[in-house]
């Protein structure tokens, strides 16, 4: 996914650009005022591959983040492309919500 610095790794390894539909959010931190780091692992049942994705969304605004629990799954991770990119968690379980930030990697 080319509007996500270093995404190259990521698809590498699973062979495409995930939803992360049934990924676990490890670890979520908003960092400085403006940056927010998520951890997810994520598997895909039709490959066997599976994997713990670091993300890391900078000069964040708009945050409008809901539920975050002991454990949260999404549904997906969707990023719309633009300026500024627009994340919008989906949550399956706990965290959900989205934000808009002016890079991913």
């Amino acid at each position: 996914m080319k509007i996500v610095a270093n995404s190259e790794s990521v698809t590498s390894h699973f062979g495409y650009w995930p939803e992360f539909a049934d990924g676990t959010v490890l670890r979520f931190s908003l960092e400085a005022p403006d940056t927010i780091s998520l951890t997810l692992r994520y598997g895909d049942a039709m490959t066997g591959r599976c994997g713990e994705v670091d993300l890391r969304f900078e000069r964040v605004t708009r945050v409008e983040l809901n539920e975050l629990r002991e454990q949260n799954v999404l549904d997906a991770l969707v990023l719309t492309d633009g300026s500024p990119l627009e994340v919008h968690l989906e949550a399956a379980f706990g965290l959900h919500g989205s934000f808009a930030c002016e890079s991913a990697s």
